[in-house]
């Protein structure tokens, strides 16, 4: 995830039936605001808290994340899943040779919609164990 981006964290809580509601927050500094929706207040699209005259409340959210999700597998030539790229998987890269749109799909290395030399060198690349 590039470093300038932005996450969108959405915590839905149930509206209170005694007409109490509260939150709590920081004042440490914030590089971005922090935003409300209640449509029971009447808060219908997302407002900042400091256009309802809250400017020094932020809150804070660490998130944990999987530095690989979202990522493209290093070793997406392993077709049988056994941790290496040898010749049962070169075997099935040259039986679906020449196939193309929903047939290439799981084999074709470079997403160009056809099984060819290009897979066939994503593959030699990728030879040996996997990451």
């Amino acid at each position: 995830m590039p470093a300038d981006s932005v996450i969108v964290a959405t915590i839905a809580i149930d509206p209170s039936t005694d007409g109490f509601a509260s939150f709590a927050g920081n004042a440490s500094p914030s590089l971005s605001s922090t935003y409300v929706l209640s449509d029971s207040c009447g808060l219908t699209t997302f407002t900042k808290l400091e256009d309802l005259g809250l400017p020094d409340i932020n809150w804070a959210v660490q998130l944990e994340v999987t530095p690989e999700c979202g990522t493209t597998p290093s070793c997406t030539a392993d077709f049988n899943d056994d941790g290496e790229v040898r010749s049962p998987d070169l075997g099935v890269l040259l039986a679906a040779w020449g196939d193309t749109g929903k047939e290439a799909a799981p084999f074709d290395l470079d997403d160009d919609g056809i099984i060819d030399s290009s897979d066939l060198g994503i593959l030699i690349t990728q030879w040996g164990p996997c990451p």
